[in-house]
């Protein structure tokens, strides 16, 4: 008769009491969450929504390669000869050369610093999560919650300069599989040293205790992910800029109300409206974009006058989806927001170089990363052409052209009639006759070789009515 060996007894044993190991350890997440919920409440932001919101379009592509699981990923990447890196959870393939080929045509639709981090969990982003199969805790998944809420980890990381952007989520599907990537600002850096670790913590903290920021370990700032020497291979000081970069964003949950007033009242200077009212806005500043998530008064009622402007373009078979939209004087950024939201393929916006790294927070917290801001003082002389950068010119064929209020602020860029847009969407200012805008628009028509095919007033926000125009090639 054959006994079972003592490491057998002690397993079976063990295995007796993995239920009261379970317990305990959904215990303690319980409470951890209970506390990151006081922890919010006694910052102050009693009307924290829990609904995140996650603008970007999550495009799918069919790969070149044919994987069945990460360990084929893997093999698929040494035969090859594709540069990597593997954590618990993902895959990541740094920007190269053999990439495009390798990954195919979401390569090209990225930035050319983009790296692609590549879910252990093999599932399509609507059923993923970041943390692998084998290592999941009920409630722990539930706090992370979607991918999207990693998405806008990374990029609340990114508004706080603290890590590297996500441009988005792309669904890969490699035959009968499915598989979630995120495409992120890759970082060259090197390793942190123990005191880079502490001073990164001890940003963190505060951005935690306010309640920006929430912590999904059980222990914390304990956590091995936040601990000397490197954070856990996480902390990278960057050598082109010399800034700390934490790169995994898998343990922090981003409050995009609190996150987004703290953005906008560091920026009073440089994006609000002036106060033009002593008896509605005791002669204050207020925004002049309303931004979704955020309940400040604007000038502008962004998410109205985005429905008005949406279904103009549709009654003219225009829509946004797919395409690459330009907003010249784009302020906050919130007008290419909606229509990245409306499934923009890429938003190139345009403004002063003392708004442009504000309008760069807001659509990262609002997980509009799929976009470039270009910060310039543009004038009817200005290249606008040579701004747009090399791996977006061969997309701009049929994009959609936002000309918002910017007419009396830079005039007409002749150089416009050298980007191949198919439409160009017009507003002039508040308190402009019919005969200055008819006077305006027979400039453009001028200027950019193109006809109109409406017109119209719209109001919105604190404004009167103003004349619009959609124009077309």
């Amino acid at each position: 008769m054959n006994h079972p060996s003592t490491t057998t007894q002690l397993y079976n044993y063990l295995r007796q009491y993995e239920w009261l190991r379970r317990i305990y350890r959904e215990s303690r997440t319980a409470l951890h969450i209970t506390q990151n919920r006081i922890r919010t409440l006694g910052s102050g932001n009693l009307g924290l929504k829990r609904h995140r919101t996650y603008l970007s379009n999550i495009s799918k592509y069919n790969l070149p390669l044919a994987v069945s699981s990460p360990e084929q990923l893997l093999d698929r990447c040494k035969e090859h000869e594709i540069r990597y890196s593997t954590g618990r959870h993902s895959i990541y393939l740094p920007p190269q050369k053999a990439l495009g080929e390798f990954l195919g045509e979401i390569v090209r639709d990225y930035p050319t610093d983009a790296g692609f981090k590549i879910l252990r969990n093999f599932q399509s982003p609507a059923k993923a999560s970041y943390i692998a199969n084998g290592d999941q805790r009920r409630l722990t998944k539930s706090m992370m919650g979607p991918v999207t809420n990693q998405a806008l980890a990374a990029n609340a990381l990114a508004a706080l300069d603290l890590g590297p952007p996500c441009y988005g989520i792309a669904h890969l599907q490699s035959g009968s599989e499915e598989m979630t990537a995120f495409a992120v600002r890759h970082v060259e850096g090197d390793l942190a040293s123990p005191e880079d670790c502490e001073e990164f913590v001890n940003k963190l903290r505060p951005l935690v205790s306010q309640g920006l920021l929430e912590l999904v370990p059980v222990r914390g700032l304990k956590d091995p992910d936040f601990l000397p020497p490197h954070c856990n291979f996480n902390l990278l000081r960057e050598r082109s800029t010399g800034e700390l970069m934490y790169i995994d964003f898998q343990q922090l949950l981003a409050n995009q109300q609190p996150l987004l007033k703290k953005i906008t009242e560091n920026s009073s200077e440089d994006v609000h409206f002036g106060g033009s009212s002593s008896l509605f806005r005791d002669g204050k500043k207020y925004l002049y974009q309303s931004i979704p998530g955020l309940s400040s008064t604007a000038k502008r009622d962004t998410e109205y006058r985005w429905k008005i402007y949406r279904s103009m373009l549709e009654k003219h078979g225009v829509q946004v989806s797919g395409k690459v939209v330009l907003d010249v004087c784009c302020n906050t950024g919130v007008m290419l927001a909606h229509a990245i939201g409306d499934g923009a393929a890429w938003g190139i916006g345009w403004d002063l170089p003392n708004v442009v790294p504000h309008s760069r927070k807001v659509m990262q917290v609002l997980g509009a990363a799929c976009s470039t801001l270009i910060p310039t003082q543009l004038s009817p002389e200005y290249e606008i052409s040579a701004s747009v950068p090399e791996w977006l010119k061969a997309k701009l064929e049929g994009s959609v052209l936002f000309y918002l209020a910017a007419i009396q602020h830079v005039g007409i860029i002749r150089d416009l009639a050298n980007i191949p847009w198919k439409t160009v969407f017009f507003e002039d200012h508040e308190g402009i006759t019919n005969e200055e805008a008819d006077e305006n628009l027979r400039k453009i028509q001028n200027a950019w070789n193109c006809q109109i095919v409406w017109r119209g007033r719209i109001s919105d926000g604190d404004c009167g009515s103003r004349n619009v125009a959609i124009l077309q090639r």
